[in-house]
């Protein structure tokens, strides 16, 4: 099996399906965000959409996918 990760560019604040990224590398990131701009107000919005993935739209997707090197096969199968 092919993993997305290993398809597409992730940024570097993405932590959802990379390896050996978690939970307290997202948290020690927020907390060296809030350090960086001590002194400034601080706001941070989190969203976890359920049932997103049953409501997507499948060929802008694709389309978002394609434009960022995910190869074929990858796209057929999410298609």
């Amino acid at each position: 099996m092919i993993k997305l990760a290993a398809q597409v560019e992730l940024g570097e604040t993405q932590y959802g399906s990379r390896r050996r990224r978690g939970v307290h590398d997202a948290v020690v990131t927020i907390f060296e965000f809030i350090k960086l701009d001590e002194g400034w107000a601080t706001t941070m919005v989190s969203m976890d959409i359920k049932g997103g993935f049953d409501n997507i739209d499948t060929d802008l997707l694709i389309q978002f996918l394609q434009a960022r090197g995910a190869s074929v096969d990858m796209c057929r199968w999410i298609h």
